[in-house]
């Protein structure tokens, strides 16, 4: 399979603007005006095609590490989270693809030139790359770019320079001057379709992947997405377990296999948009909350439908809040829409979803999850064979764990 990968990154960074917007209260799109800066510094600078395509990967996820930094600090206060979601964003790029290996890029993209950072390190033993990330994070961190008036610009400029050999390594600032005076690179920060602009400068990625060879990057996504709550830190992950065990009962082929593993993985990529005094509220959500929780679906349909080749992926991961007689969402799909794989994701969606904690109930045992699945099926709401199989299959394996 020829994997675009550019598609990939643009999908995943789409969903990690929410969780930027969320944490570190900066204005949509900050991974992408972050790419876009760091993409003109990079070809002032000379990069081979390599290295560009390696800087616009990295500098798209800078802010990996977001998710698990605040599960790991319970609540994420922007200083303490700094060196944390730089430590777990260094991590979790292992599995994520590029021409070269990069080491510390993510780790090190706060550090000052002057070893004031947050690691202590200084000038040439700070990676290029994270020297250029800084400086493109700062500028939008400081400034609202998107809003900037021409009037502001030179305040913009006067901030790089002030720095320079201070927060900023001198090179790098010598190469955003040398562009910086040009109208497009502002009018391109302030056009509404940041989307339309990045893809215009960005390298375009791919590889020749087998299918199962995507699977371990869809793990490290999968990893950032259930990070988002300590109530969903296993969501997918049980998710995903319990596809595969029905998969292999219903004898799906190993393509079939691997595409149902990446949507399991992935299903929940909106719930990035959702913020987190939603997600963990103790109390029943009000209709405001309950409506924004809904649109994670439509979110993780518009970022998976980004990569050419996800189509199944994107339509069985989005759908599994859709329910047969038309009452789910986003799309309120009817049986006829409903092919074998949504309609299966739905049911282990629920039966995940109701035997985990949640802020407001303790999770349920298999044979109280079951009652409410059987009910919902009889409603037809979920499809009724697939609920008496997950009430045998999984039923079975929990009293065989359990002896």
């Amino acid at each position: 399979m020829n994997f675009n990968m550019s598609k990939c990154l643009e999908a995943f960074s789409l969903a990690l603007d929410f969780a930027e917007m969320d944490y570190l209260k900066v204005t949509m799109h900050h991974s992408r005006r972050v790419a876009y800066i760091s993409l003109n510094i990079g070809r002032a600078m000379n990069f081979s095609d390599e290295e560009i395509k390696d800087l616009y990967a990295l500098s798209l996820l800078h802010d990996n590490g977001l998710t698990l930094a605040g599960l790991k600090l319970k609540k994420l206060d922007l200083m303490e989270s700094l060196p944390e979601h730089c430590i777990e964003g260094e991590k979790n790029l292992k599995f994520i693809p590029l021409y070269k290996r990069r080491e510390n890029i993510i780790l090190y993209h706060h550090e000052n030139y002057d070893g004031t950072g947050l690691f202590k390190i200084s000038r040439e033993d700070i990676p290029i790359f994270s020297q250029i990330i800084h400086l493109a994070d700062s500028i939008d961190v400081n400034f609202n770019l998107p809003q900037l008036e021409s009037t502001k610009r030179i305040e913009v400029e006067q901030y790089v320079v002030r720095n320079k050999n201070e927060f900023f390594a001198p090179a790098v600032v010598d190469a955003f001057l040398s562009f910086s005076h040009k109208e497009r690179f502002w009018a391109d920060l302030s056009f509404y379709n940041v989307t339309e602009v990045l893809n215009r400068i960005a390298p375009q990625i791919t590889y020749e992947y087998l299918w199962e060879e995507i699977i371990p990057i869809s793990d490290t996504f999968m990893k950032i997405i259930d990070s988002k709550s300590k109530f969903t830190y296993r969501h997918s992950t049980g998710i995903t377990e319990k596809i595969e065990i029905m998969s292999d009962f219903y004898g799906f082929n190993t393509e079939k296999k691997f595409k149902l593993h990446i949507a399991a993985n992935l299903h929940d990529l909106g719930k990035l948009y959702i913020p987190n005094s939603i997600l963990e509220k103790p109390d029943k959500l009000d209709t405001f909350e309950f409506d924004e929780i809904k649109k994670h679906t439509y979110f993780t349909r518009l970022a998976l439908d980004k990569i050419p080749g996800f189509e199944d992926i994107s339509g069985w991961a989005a759908n599994h809040h859709e329910k047969l007689n038309g009452r789910g969402y986003p799309e309120s799909l009817t049986a006829e829409a409903l092919d074998f794989e949504s309609r299966l994701m739905g049911v282990i969606d629920i039966y995940q979803a109701l035997t985990e904690e949640r802020p407001y109930r303790k999770g349920l045992s298999h044979k109280e999850t079951m009652k409410t699945i059987h009910s919902m099926a009889n409603g037809d709401f979920i499809d009724n064979q697939i609920a008496r199989d997950v009430d045998n299959v999984i039923g079975d394996g929990i009293k065989d764990k359990d002896g």
